[in-house]
């Protein structure tokens, strides 16, 4: 994932983790990804 900050606000920036966040859920690599975060 590439995120670019030329031109972002805030809200494009949740917007895109929201959106990210929901993919991974989606994927069910949520649990991973937060054991990885924990460990």
């Amino acid at each position: 994932m590439t995120v670019s900050f030329n031109n972002l606000d805030l809200h494009d920036i949740n917007s895109n983790l929201c959106n990210f966040l929901k993919e991974k859920i989606a994927q069910n690599d949520i649990s991973t990804y937060v054991l990885s975060l924990t460990t």
